[in-house]
């Protein structure tokens, strides 16, 4: 047997015999503590229902990324924190550019992915996916994540068709002073980053600022190097109290530079690389706290990203191989400038949204509310219009927890929406919690989520044409009306926790069936100028199932130390069509069938803290632009001394990212060497 299998095996047994461990020890009856105290130290998750509840009681499956993780991970991307959930994906496809699913399925732009930032959507619009170099937070001022681990389209709409991310940041008055922090190593990796906090009576406020560069990816073979990026943030948060139930959340945010291409792999004829990013983002919010059970809030938010990302092409008479006269003779102008674009527009998005949380009976709580959303879009290149594209929709959601008997809890989420596309359609998730300890839940879902086309979807005709408008090569259209995709989930699964323990074991077994997904098929039946090699239609042609069993261990056996281990399993079958009329394209490993990652941490009596990680993926198949990655570990190391010099205080690590040695991400062309990072940090009233 190969020691890879070998190692796997150990893994789950070890996996397993934590668990038992771990239940064993918190059904003792001398571990237990009072009841009430119990409760009130259990982890508190809002984002699986919009109210607050303990994790036992959460409707969905649940991680919780700390500060105290964040930090031991050594980990400087936010988008890279996403390793340490059971069930994620995550691949650097360029240099600042990061792919993000759960279960796999997903092509170069993922599209199924919520991600929020204090409660505001970063879902954009250009590329209807996430993009993670705008979302306006840096790693440092992240209080904690909660991701909810399965389709959470009932909670948060048609966005979150399988999975949520909810950043929290920081407080302001948890960070009063002036913090500097720099870091540099490999790759020419630098990134500076001061911040400024301070918190009276009634205001307190939150100024940071960050500037960071990289080369990105070494080239490989002849291809330049199109990845390199530099990027600048400014962000405020400002918390105001009108009194002493009423507050004003108030964040602004820019930020400014070149992230380089999304887009791995450039063809090696492309030339000079154009890019840049300006985004900008605002949110208000008022919040009415009445008591622990009674809370309203009305929020506006309005995010801007305006990005290019685009090829230079050699002259028209070196791509097709025919002569300027011949191409004259077509009424194509031989020398014109050509453009290849992945992305090119401004998108915007506005939203308003109301909620209400309140109790309706002793055993029965709901949180209700509705939100209006305009999002715009304008992207000649794109969508083949210099107008404006945009789509209203509105949304009505609903999420009721009732206790009909002690030990049971019964939770129940829909969201109704609708947009020009679609005059109404809905999400829905029925679970049940039994509590069979203070410390044990088991827990059953069932969910149909969907997911409407974006702006995007319905409109995308790029097409490389000349200036008298005649067409060169057709690359992606959409005939529009197109359906919603859609979701089926089923889940079993149970949580163990014990706070004196520090930590808790949560386990699931899942089933999800996707089907009306959008796709991308060539059709070589259309006649596309000169290439004469067809187009990408878009359709609704694509399906997929993932079964299997995930699970996650946290333990904090003493303070200053931290276990993390998570885990899984899956078997999944995907169908993929690429060409219009032949067979569709079907794989098995479109999901790894094994995921895994640990991470360890001590703090030493020297105050010294070490910390070693180690990320696991089978096989897997990008699907989109990707190539079949291999089986690939990594291993991480973290060293981090705290400074002392009164009245500054600070500290200094040392980070090793992949120190086993280099592996293919994402593309082959991509080849993720060891990292070396210095990280240096003083702060001062």
């Amino acid at each position: 047997m190969p020691p890879s299998h070998l190692f796997h095996r150990a893994t789950t047994l070890l996996l397993f015999k934590l668990g038992l461990a771990f239940i064993a020890v918190c059904g003792s009856g001398d571990a237990l503590a009072d009841e009430q105290d119990f409760l009130a130290e259990l982890p508190v998750v809002v984002s699986a229902s919009r109210m607050p509840q303990n994790i036992l009681n959460s409707p969905a499956s649940v991680t919780i990324i700390d500060r105290d993780m964040i930090a031991a991970s050594g980990l400087i991307e936010i988008p890279e924190l996403l390793r340490l959930v059971p069930g994620f994906q995550v691949a650097r496809a360029t240099g600042r550019n990061f792919l993000v699913t759960y279960h796999g399925q997903e092509i170069t732009f993922p599209s199924r992915l919520e991600v929020l930032v204090d409660g505001r959507s970063v879902y954009g619009n250009l590329l209807a996916n996430v993009n993670w170099n705008a979302i306006g937070v840096q790693i440092e001022d992240i209080e904690r994540i909660e991701v909810i681990r399965g389709p959470n389209a009932p909670v948060f709409g048609a966005n979150a068709l399988i999975a949520t991310i909810n950043i929290e940041t920081r407080q302001p008055y948890d960070q009063e002073g002036h913090w500097v922090a720099l870091q540099g190593g490999s790759n020419d990796y630098g990134r500076s980053l001061l911040r400024y906090a301070r918190a009276t009576e009634r205001l307190a406020y939150r100024v940071t600022a960050a500037y960071e560069t990289g080369a990105g990816y070494d080239a490989v073979d002849t291809r330049p190097d199109y990845d390199s990026f530099h990027l600048s943030n400014l962000a405020f948060r400002g918390n105001y109290s009108l009194d002493a139930q009423s507050q004003l959340d108030i964040q602004l945010g820019m930020t400014h530079g070149d992230p380089g291409t999304m887009h791995p792999g450039p063809e090696l004829y492309m030339l000079n690389h154009e890019g840049g990013l300006n985004a900008n983002y605002q949110l208000l919010r008022w919040t009415h706290t009445a008591d622990d059970e009674h809370e309203t809030y009305v929020q506006l938010t309005h995010n801007f990203t305006d990005q290019t990302d685009r090829f230079g092409l050699p002259p028209l008479s070196s791509l097709s191989g025919l002569s300027d006269a011949q191409l004259a003779a077509l009424g194509l102008p031989p020398d014109q400038p050509l453009y290849y674009v992945y992305a090119d527009g401004r998108s915007q998005r506005y939203d308003v949204e109301f909620q209400q949380r309140q109790p309706l009976q002793q055993h029965l709580r709901l949180a209700w509310g509705a939100g209006l959303r305009l999002d715009l879009l304008k992207s000649p290149a794109l969508l083949g219009s210099t107008r404006n594209f945009e789509n209203r929709s509105g949304r009505g959601f609903a999420n009721v927890e009732w206790q009909p008997r002690d030990p049971l809890r019964v939770n129940l989420g829909m969201m109704l929406e609708s947009n020009r596309y679609f005059d109404l359609f809905g999400s829905s998730r029925l679970a049940l919690n039994y509590l069979v300890r203070p410390w044990l839940s088991l827990r059953s879902s069932a969910s149909h989520t969907r997911r409407s086309p974006s702006l995007l979807d319905e409109n995308w005709h790029y097409e490389l044409t000349a200036d008298n408008g005649q067409t060169i090569d057709s690359i992606v259209l959409s005939p529009g009306n197109l359906k919603t995709e859609k979701l089926t989930a089923y889940e079993l699964g149970f949580t163990a926790t014990y706070p004196k323990l520090h930590g808790h074991l949560d386990v699931k077994y899942f089933v999800e069936r996707g089907y009306d997904l959008i796709s991308y098929p060539r059709d070589t039946r259309i006649q596309d100028g000169l290439t004469q090699d067809g187009a990408e239609v878009i359709s609704n042609d694509d399906r997929y199932v993932v079964r299997g069993a995930e699970g996650e261990l946290r333990w904090q056996p003493t303070d200053g130390s931290l276990v993390a281990l998570q885990y899984m399993r899956a078997s999944s079958k995907s169908r993929q069509h690429r060409i219009v009329g032949e067979p569709a394209f079907r794989t098995r490993i479109a999901t790894p069938d094994k995921l895994l990652s640990l991470l360890v941490s001590q703090r030493l009596p020297s105050k010294t803290q070490l910390s070693i990680a180690y990320y696991f993926s089978n096989a897997i198949k990008w699907l989109g632009d990707g190539d079949t990655i291999k089986p690939k570990d990594r291993i991480d190391l973290r060293i981090a001394h705290p400074l002392q010099a009164a009245p500054w205080n600070g500290q200094i690590e040392f980070i090793a990212q992949s120190i086993d040695g280099s592996e293919d991400e994402y593309v082959h062309e991509n080849r993720a060497d060891t990292r070396y990072l210095f990280k240096f940090e003083l702060k001062a009233p």
